[in-house]
Order: structure tokens, then sequence, then C-alpha cells
């Protein structure tokens, strides 16, 4: 904003150009009116310019489909008017009423008119079903801070990645010079920690963003005394935390039991045996074989793709590498209907970048292990499809892919199942792109849509691009999205200027809100941006 808008807008409130608090308030409101916004007020108002009871029920029925009850748009009116009392002028509304200003407050809310599926936010799926029917949200390398041959590593890694909800997360084991275990990344210069240290952590954080269970990816290449000190400390950190397995009702048992009766339980998985060497072909170097002890606390053995497949046992988690072939899709999918399958980056991803997360996704695989250290397009894709179901780390997968799956994998449905229309209609306080060695530090801004999904439901679509970043406007531009997967797909939008990306917010299709919303913003590194928006309408169509 240039001075002369600044000065206009102070000298207006109060021309001494002394603000108090309260004119304060009213300045970055000013800032922050929508014409946009008023069109619509306008269009629902009753004759004295307010919004009661019946206009807005009105509104929401009709633009935001919606049934709310009298009795919750009373309420909704009330909390509004108390959020804007201290910016509103006197008698600028009745009390049980909305202003201009209060109806752009509540349009403009993260917290009463996100795009986001206000309900889908809490745990709102069946979580009775058997544990490889649901997608996890997955880590790979959990404790490394950077990359992977000179990182550093951190228990503290272990925290932030618990806190964003993941639920299966890895520890690699070797011997410490001081007869206790560490965890380092094996043949590389990255620091090493005490695996006692990252045991606490864990006990600490384990269940902190989902009651539901936390699987340990442990790869151990520690001698058998260590392996006894492994032992030792699970079972006195970890304590009843642990799901100990029972062989003998593994017996008469043919399928896992569900998130809901694993509640609040760590699984360990672990390779039982040095033979399954096709696992870590991608590692260099094998794992140790488990010692008898350590074995009585492993809930998941591991196994290789082609034993699972002649040889399916719900038990054993499957484990390979993303460059790992399928041959036969339709088996794959059947198989995982069934039983755990994880996937890891490639050891030549020593950057940490991470994997296309979608392409596993869509063949079933439950464990697509990310490096959360590093925010990139498919960590953007991962965030957003595990904020479903109350962000607990575990969405269940569609029928098509929990077993009964028999059409081709390119199209899962003969028609979409899902028509979304956006229309991008204005942003506000969008991050500059600075650009060097000139004064200029903005040139145009456009949206971009992104869908991910199935490739039958990937696209891409953009507006018109403007030269302004704070107060940007592209009227009435109309985009048209069909789904066949929407279950699968997960939907981005990106303010950008020339090919930077400025801010971006992405969830899955699935969660997406009809009506006239708001889009909040995230910064490259996943921040929220305060009051950094775009206002949208939403219409959505299910066949």
């Amino acid at each position: 904003i240039d001075r002369n808008t600044i000065a206009f807008h102070v000298e207006s409130i109060n021309p001494s150009y002394q603000l108090d608090f309260n004119e304060v308030l009213k300045l970055i409101s000013n800032f922050r009116a929508r014409s946009e916004i008023k069109a619509l007020f306008l269009k629902y108002c009753n004759n004295n310019r307010a919004i009661g009871v019946n206009e807005l029920e009105n509104f929401l029925k009709k633009e935001q489909f919606e049934q709310p009850t009298q009795a919750e748009i009373a309420h909704l009116i009330k909390i509004v008017k108390e959020s804007t009392a201290n910016i509103s002028k006197p008698n600028e509304s009745l009390d049980d009423c909305w202003s201009l200003l209060e109806f752009e407050t509540f349009l403009c809310s993260n917290d009463l008119n996100t795009v986001f599926e206000p309900f889908k936010s809490n745990i709102y799926q069946e979580m009775t079903y058997p544990i490889s029917q649901y997608w996890i949200a997955s880590s790979h390398n959990t404790y490394l801070e950077g990359n992977q041959f000179m990182g550093i590593s951190s228990s503290a890694m272990y925290i932030k990645v618990l806190k964003t909800g993941c639920r299966c997360i890895e520890i690699d084991c070797w011997d410490g010079s001081d007869g206790m275990p560490i965890v380092v990344h094996g043949f590389s210069m990255t620091s090493a920690i005490k695996l006692l240290d990252v045991l606490q952590v864990i006990k600490d954080y384990a269940f902190y963003a989902s009651d539901y269970p936390l699987i340990i990816s442990i790869e151990n290449h520690c001698s058998d005394e260590q392996q006894r000190e492994m032992k030792q400390l699970f079972c006195t950190v970890l304590d009843n935390l642990l799901a100990i397995p029972n062989p003998n009702e593994r017996i008469v048992q043919k399928v896992l039991p569900s998130p809901e009766d694993l509640k609040y339980k760590i699984l360990l998985k672990s390779s039982d045996s040095i033979v399954n060497a096709d696992i870590n072909i991608e590692k260099n170097h094998r794992q140790s074989r488990l010692i008898e002890g350590l074995k009585e606390i492993i809930y998941f053995a591991t196994t290789s793709l082609s034993t699972a497949m002649n040889q399916p046992t719900p038990w054993k988690i499957v484990s390979f590498v993303e460059t790992q072939k399928v041959s036969n899709v339709a088996d794959f999918v059947n198989l995982n209907s069934n039983q755990l399958i994880r996937v890891y980056p490639a050891a030549s991803r020593i950057t940490s970048t991470n994997l296309e997360p979608w392409i596993w996704w869509n063949r079933g695989c439950q464990l697509v292990c990310m490096n959360y250290q590093t925010i990139d397009d498919s960590m953007i894709w991962n965030c957003a499809k595990f904020l479903d179901n109350g962000n607990c780390g575990y969405i269940l997968k569609p029928n098509f892919l929990s077993g009964f799956y028999d059409a081709d994998l390119e199209l899962p449905r003969k028609n979409p199942s899902l028509k979304l229309i956006v229309e991008i209609i204005s942003g506000r306080q969008l991050p500059k792109l600075k650009i060097s060695n000139t004064k200029n530090t903005i040139s145009s801004v456009f949206i971009e849509l992104t869908s991910q999904g199935f490739p039958c439901d990937c696209q891409l679509k953009q507006t018109t691009k403007v030269q302004e970043w704070f107060k940007p406007v592209w009227a009435t531009q109309t985009f048209e999205f069909q789904f066949f997967a929407p279950e699968c797909a997960i939907f981005k939008f990106a303010a950008k200027s020339n090919e930077t990306t400025l801010a971006y917010y992405a969830l899955p299709v699935n969660c997406i809100r009809p009506g006239y919303r708001i889009v909040p913003l995230q910064s490259e590194i996943g921040k929220y941006i305060p009051l950094s928006n775009l206002f949208c309408r939403i219409e959505i169509t299910k066949s």
C-alpha cells in the first residue's frame, strides 16, 4: 500500500493522525474491506440495511448449502457481534442483526467460514475395520533434521513429527560405544543420539495428536548384547504402551485388529531374519538377526513383496523401496487389503527429497514413508491428505482399494462421481515476491488450482494475472474439475508470481465445503500466514 493511501485512511479516522488502539483496529478494518462482499450483503440485507436471523438463514441455505436451525443462527450472530464489538460504530446495527462489517467478519473468518468442512476436523470415519483398510501417516528416518548423509539427528524431530499426527515412525539402531544402543543413519556422517532419549520422547508424545496406534519401524543393526539392552529399554520406557503379540491368538485370527482395538498402543516392527535381503537392497547393508528375547515384543515382522504375494500373512509388513516394480496391480491391491505394505524413499534421495506418495496410495499402500523435514510438493500433498478424519493419522480407504478392486487402475470408475466448480474472487495480503537487483518487489500474481490423485483426476488451471498483492481481485473467474475417485484426490490453491509459489493451501477434495468460503494460506514452510487468504465461491455436485 502506498503512503498516500495510508494517510487518506488515517485522516478519515482521526484528522490529528494520532490513533488510539480502537482507531488502529478500525484502520485495519478499512484495509480489510471487500467490495465483493458488500454486493452480497446488499443482496440479502433487510430494509434496515442489516442481516438478521431470517436474512442470514436465507443466505446460508441458498449460498452456503447449509441447513442451520434458527437457534444456531442466533448464536452465530451473537458470537460475531461480540468479536467486532471494539471496531463497530455505535448504533451501526441492531442487537440481533449484522452490519456490513459483521457480515464481512463472518465471511472472512478462518474459524467460522473456512473452506475445510468443519465436521471432518473431527474423527468421523468408522475406526473398527482391520488396520490394513486405512492409509496411515508415515515417516522415514524420523530422527533426521536434514539430509541423509551429513544431517543432524535429533530426538526433537520425533516430537515435531508426532505432533503432526504421524502414526508410523522409524528408528535405526546401532551399537553405541558405551554399550548402549544409539540411533543414527548407518554408513553416513550424520550425528547420533541415544535410543533411551528417543524412547522417552516417544513415550511422552506418542498420543499427543492421535489416540490411535503408533507403529515404530526398527532397523536393527545391533549386536546380540546391545539387542538385549534394546529390549530392556523398550520394555521399561514404553512399558504397558507396548502391544505384545500373542502367538496363539494369531493362529486363529486371520485379519488384523482395528485402530479402535489398538488405541493407545505402540506396535513394534522389525525384520526377523537376515535372509530377507531383498527388503533392504537399497540400504547397502543388511540388518542384524533379531535375538529371541527381542522377537517376543515385535508386533509385526517384515517380509518381502515376492514372499507375501505367494504366502500372504497379515502379521507381517511388506517393506520395499519406491523403485520396486509391481507386475500385477490388481493382485497387489488385493494383497494390501489384508496386509500392511510400507514403501520408503530410495537411497539416492541424499538431500531428503520425497517420493510421490499418491502413486502408492492409489495402489492401496498404507504406509508411504515421507521425509517430514522437507516441505516439498510431495510433503504438501501428504500433509493435506491426512488433514482428513480429525488429522488422526488414519484415513479409511475406499472400497475399490480394500479388496474389491476389479477395475483398470487408471480409471477407478466409468464416469466422474464428483464435479467441483471453483470461482476465484479475490485475495488479501499475499506475500510479496522479492526480486533481487531491482526496486520492484512484486510482479503479476495469479492463482493456480491443482488436483492430485489418480491420473484421470490430475488437473491444473490458472487465473489471469493481476498487478496487486495486498487486495488482488480476479472478479469472477470460474473453473470446473471432474473427479473419478474424489476419495483419493487432493486439491491445492496456490498464489504464484512467475514460477514462484508465494503461498498455498491444500486439502482433500472430500473435505471441501461449498459456498462462499475463505481459503487460509500457508508459507513455503507450511506455516499459516496471518490475514492472508483467498475468497472463493465453490459448488459441488455428486453423482
